[in-house]
């Protein structure tokens, strides 16, 4: 069974295979094979938690069009 994670806004995130990992997390595929998913090892602390939602809350087509870039939060498990 792969490994089930949830966006900030509830939706459910199935991790498909493992792409990569590193010093902070591992990185799995999802079911949309055009989004991937980042997984840290130890709990974020909030200085980082905070810097993450921000990265989401100001996406925009020309960043998505030039880079790699954080679209929402990930949880391991709801609220």
């Amino acid at each position: 069974m792969s490994p089930r994670y949830y966006s900030g806004h509830g939706a459910p995130l199935d991790a498909t295979d493992l792409v990569g990992r590193g010093g902070e997390g591992a990185v799995y595929g999802l079911s949309d094979a055009r989004l991937v998913v980042k997984i840290y090892n130890s709990p974020v602390d909030p200085r980082k938690a905070e810097k993450l939602r921000w990265m989401a809350d100001n996406c925009s087509d020309q960043l998505l069009k030039t880079s790699a870039w954080i679209l929402d939060t990930a949880h391991d498990r709801l609220g």
